[in-house]
């Protein structure tokens, strides 16, 4: 017979168990907490600058390459293009459009302002003298011709006897 079939608790009495301290299990409770606080829909760039990822596509073509991204929203001027051998850099900034009154009730506030920063690199140099950048209905659309230099040149070695 066991010592627990002798022996009747209260039900009042509440049952511990008693384990093993793992100071990991605490870090990765505080990790797993931080994780739903910022998926949270509460988080939502309040707390820091709204930044996003902007998406593109990149096509080969004869002449070039083709790099289409979505910006709806915004003007050309906020939008900066750079380009430097094969690696392209886009960024932007959207000013907020209008100033939030506090007599306005607004029951959704989804339209923010905000940045983006994009760095595509290309298989093979453009030139960047005739990049061409067009914005049209909130798509990016830049033509990078390929450079007809040759990206290396080969030198010679000769025998110095």
């Amino acid at each position: 017979m066991l010592l627990a079939e002798k022996v009747r608790l209260p039900k009042e009495v509440q049952v511990m168990t008693i384990e093993r301290w793992n100071p990991f299990r605490d870090l990765e409770r505080v990790q797993n907490w931080f994780n739903r606080w910022q998926d949270d829909d509460f988080f939502d760039g309040r707390f820091w600058p709204a930044r996003f990822e902007l998406p593109v596509d990149v096509v080969e073509t004869e002449k070039g390459y083709e790099l289409k991204a979505s910006a709806p929203g915004y003007k050309p001027e906020e939008i900066q293009v750079e380009v430097k051998d094969n690696l392209v850099t886009i960024r932007g900034e959207m000013k907020e459009q209008e100033k939030e009154e506090k007599k306005d009730n607004y029951i959704y506030r989804e339209r923010k302002s905000g940045s983006f920063f994009r760095q595509v690199r290309l298989p093979y140099a453009v030139d960047d003298t005739k990049v061409e950048a067009n914005l049209t209905d909130g798509v990016l659309k830049l033509e990078l011709p390929k450079t007809t230099e040759p990206a290396t040149t080969r030198i010679p070695v000769k025998n110095s006897h």
